[in-house]
């Protein structure tokens, strides 16, 4: 059931907030204790949880991912892309914070840093999303605001948005319990049953609760660990093209 909530989530120890919850002013930013940041972070004054916090894990193990919304929680917290560190905060309608009102959500949500879906790139008749990419924790734990959290990729469902595709990575944190025996999405099932069904009901419902259409995805059966690699894979692309090279003369965001 839908509630506001009065209280803020937890934060990870190294994210910093400021301003009141539930307001427009409320920000949370990084410093350099921040775990897994990329080389290049070492000297900047401002840590950016979008373009320092390296995309791959220590050790070459799998992905990082940026928690936004942990699992349970209601607010709609997000990485803005337009001010300077990119900090989290709520997302906003009319001067007004939004909510998820289908219901909790039962994943964590997040980003996966020095990603970017260029909305110059087409796929069959869609195109990028103009945001990092998404992505779906799955595992029990419920993370922390701003905890970067080392992930394998499982697969990837693909919801289509007034013509853009927004990828959701799925994926299950590298210290869950079931990470051993998950590697794909016929895992998933396996380990979690009904977990898959309720992603998609919920993907495709959340916003009718607010008065608006059904979701459309692309499939509701999810694409492949391996496609969904590529689908990073060439979205870090297009973030180093953005924010690295400057190849992209893009304005409006806030760049390192």
């Amino acid at each position: 059931p839908y509630s506001t909530m009065r209280e803020p989530p937890a934060l990870a120890p190294y994210a910093k907030a400021s301003g009141k919850f539930n307001a427009l002013s409320f920000a949370v930013s990084f410093d350099r204790s921040t775990p897994g940041l990329a080389p290049e972070a070492a000297s900047t004054p401002v840590v950016s949880p979008w373009h320092h916090v390296a995309l791959g894990a220590p050790g070459g193990h799998g992905y990082q991912m940026v928690v936004e919304i942990p699992k349970g929680t209601t607010s709609k917290l997000e990485v803005q892309k337009g001010v300077a560190g990119n900090p989290i905060k709520h997302d906003s309608k009319k001067g007004k914070v939004r909510e998820y009102t289908y219901g909790l959500t039962f994943f964590n949500y997040g980003l996966l840093p020095q990603t970017w879906e260029d909305p110059a790139h087409r796929s069959g008749n869609h195109t990028g999303d103009n945001d990092p990419l998404d992505i779906i924790e799955l595992g029990g734990a419920k993370r922390r605001v701003g905890e970067v959290v080392p992930v394998k990729v499982l697969g990837n469902l693909k919801l289509i948005d007034q013509g853009e595709l927004d990828h959701k990575i799925l994926a299950l944190a590298l210290d869950d319990p079931k990470a051993g025996a998950v590697n794909s999405v016929a895992d998933l099932e396996r380990e979690m049953p009904g977990v898959l069904p309720a992603l998609v009901d919920w993907l495709k419902m959340y916003k009718t609760t607010d008065g608006k259409e059904v979701n459309v995805l692309a499939s509701d059966v999810p694409d492949s660990a391996d496609e969904a690699k590529a689908v990073i894979t060439q979205c870090n692309d297009a973030w180093k093209k953005l924010a690295v090279t400057k190849a992209v003369p893009y304005t409006g965001f806030w760049l390192p």
